[in-house]
């Protein structure tokens, strides 16, 4: 597999976690647990710094 392939396949799988901790963060929301959701969310904003993607709502 080529290094532009394996990224794209790494990316894919990234993106498909990400709609899993999403999903757990909201979950999360409904308990109030802050600390979690903040951690959450600032690891969003990195994946997203780091690929260059935009933020779709931030995380959740």
């Amino acid at each position: 597999m080529m290094n532009q392939e394996l990224l794209e396949a790494l990316c894919s799988i990234i993106e498909e976690q990400n709609d899993i901790i999403k999903a757990i963060a909201t979950r999360l929301n409904e308990r109030d647990d802050v600390d979690l959701i903040e951690r959450a969310e600032e690891l969003q904003k990195r994946k997203e710094k780091i690929l260059g993607t935009p933020s779709e709502g931030g995380a959740a």
